[in-house]
């Protein structure tokens, strides 16, 4: 066959957004600086349709951040061989990874444990994404079958190492909706929707390697992230009162035995690596977090008091930050650029004025002066998989 080569136009830079995203394969990327990695703050987020079949991970819902091309917080372990007890515990597990277990559990290695990108809106100071991981946490299937026995031959495939064998370790999870805010130029909200059918303990997972530095903070329910060109502040808050951990090693040691058996040189790995936790003190069924995450490049640690006044409101520097925490009532998220008026609402009005031309009740708003409103309401994506019995 004869190729005819087409003229491909040249690309405008400028047009190039700092933000997108992939609903087909549920990727969320944000970005304050896209074209200069030297002064950028990169925000990942991931809640695949395809779940964590293969050599996917089981991180739906989770997030990575980064800054000036350096990670900050950021997935733990390493990848010997897909049959290595560290991979398999502490690398492919979702403890390894920013989001949540449950019990202890980690989300299924299997198509079935899959999650998928609601909502998603972009503005110039705000960044949305709203990931669903109701159906992450589920006992592996067939698709799994080649994991359960690496697992098994590992003599890893246990409770008490985090997987679902029967009903009593089901934590039968009914709803786990993440939403992920960029709040420009140096703050990130996240906020979690959590439901089960029992009494379970929630683990919020904050983790990140070597350089991040990661110790707990003087504030209640806090970590701090200590690096070489940045400093960081992850204030945690809970619908129930919280308890905070950190540990600097891995669940189960690296330990680099194939190098040597092919001739190479052994790789070193790192020595310590940060696991973080915020865990319900008591058992509850319904669960929220809200974690507000501050950037200092001044590598100072100079930080905002991240504390709700009165009114349940949070301010940091331009923004107000407003959420619903008691699980009886309707999740809510509000908030506002006081400068700019730029404006986010997701859940009931509550008589909100700029909610007024809302179409749709419970949808999510983004307003401002460059495109006005934006509004969305979940959007699936081209493929969801089928459900059992069909």
């Amino acid at each position: 066959m004869q190729h005819r080569p087409r003229k491909v136009e040249a690309v405008n830079l400028a047009n190039i957004p700092q933000s997108a995203v992939f609903p087909q394969t549920g990727i969320v990327v944000m970005n304050t600086d896209v074209l200069n990695a030297s002064d950028n703050l990169f925000v990942s987020f991931r809640s695949s349709p395809f779940g964590s079949g293969s050599h996917g991970m089981a991180e739906q819902n989770s997030f990575n951040v980064s800054y000036k091309g350096k990670p900050i917080f950021y997935p733990t372990g390493y990848k010997v061989t897909t049959q290595d007890k560290h991979y398999l515990l502490a690398h492919k597990h979702s403890r390894a990874r920013n989001t949540i277990t449950v019990d202890g559990k980690t989300q299924a290695y299997s198509h079935s444990g899959y999650g998928w990108i609601a909502r998603y809106l972009d503005g110039n100071d705000i960044t949305y994404a709203l990931g669903d991981a109701s159906n992450a946490y589920v006992p592996f299937d067939q698709s799994a079958l080649n994991w359960t026995t690496v697992l098994k031959n590992a003599q890893a495939y246990t409770s008490e190492n985090g997987f679902i064998l029967d009903d009593n370790d089901n934590p039968q999870v009914r709803k786990f909706r993440r939403h992920l805010v960029m709040l420009r130029p140096n703050i990130i909200v996240l906020y979690d929707e959590l439901e089960a059918e029992k009494e379970v303990t929630w683990t919020f997972q904050l983790n990140g390697l070597e350089r991040a530095g990661m110790k707990i903070g003087d504030a209640g329910n806090s970590l701090i992230a200590d690096t070489d060109n940045c400093d960081v502040l992850a204030r945690i808050f809970g619908s129930s009162e919280l308890t905070t951990s950190l540990v600097d090693t891995s669940y189960v040691k690296p330990f680099d035995w194939l190098n040597p058996q092919r001739g190479r040189k052994a790789i070193e790995f790192e020595k310590n690596q940060y696991h973080g936790k915020f865990e319900n003190v008591r058992k509850c069924k319904d669960m929220r977090f809200l974690a507000v995450i501050q950037i200092d490049e001044s590598n100072s640690m100079s930080f905002a008091d991240a504390k709700p006044d009165a009114d349940n409101t949070i301010v940091i520097g331009n923004y107000r930050i407003k959420a619903q925490m008691d699980t009886s009532q309707e999740a809510r998220l509000e908030i506002e650029n006081k400068t700019t008026g730029e404006y986010l609402l997701y859940g009931p009005a509550n008589g909100a004025v700029k909610a007024k031309g809302r179409k749709f009740s419970h949808s999510t708003l983004l307003i401002n002066k460059t495109s006005g409103c934006q509004e969305t309401i979940d959007r699936y994506p081209l493929m969801v998989p089928c459900q059992k019995g069909y």
